[in-house]
């Protein structure tokens, strides 16, 4: 089935088991957009291990071609999960490409590294990957 571009579809689901309990009922309400839409990836795996001693770069590719394959200006954030310790180093960013500084990570951590990318001229209008790093001891 094809979802028409500009229509606010509502889709419900309710468990029953054998027994006849059944679960609240739990809807999604979704809004198909009529424009285009931007697309991101991240390059690197999706989980990686690093050492707390080493600096690294997480790559990504995006973009947002009209019918003419001319490419729409977009808008690039990243964000952290769980926030970075206030006193490690700053981050550094191209836009697609985010680099991580040596002892910048807590040890022993898993970190959500996501990308969000928005047209210019229409900030609501986004796509987001991300990609998981384990933090490891340095040998």
């Amino acid at each position: 089935y094809t979802l028409s571009p500009g229509v606010r579809y509502t889709f419900s689901v309710e468990i029953r088991n054998f027994l006849g309990m059944r679960s609240p009922l739990s809807q999604l309400h979704v809004l198909v957009l009529s424009g285009l839409v931007p697309s991101v990836q991240i390059i690197s795996s999706h989980q990686t291990k690093v050492q707390v001693s080493s600096s690294f770069v997480i790559e990504a590719r995006a973009s947002c071609a009209t019918s003419t394959g001319a490419s729409l200006p977009l808008i690039f954030a990243w964000s952290i999960h769980p926030p970075l310790p206030a006193f490690g180093a700053p981050l550094g960013s191209n836009g697609r490409d985010l680099y991580v500084p040596a002892f910048t990570l807590d040890l022993q951590t898993n970190y959500t590294f996501s990308l969000t990318v928005s047209l210019s001229n229409d900030p609501l209008v986004s796509a987001t990957a991300s990609t998981f790093i384990s933090t490891i001891i340095s040998p």
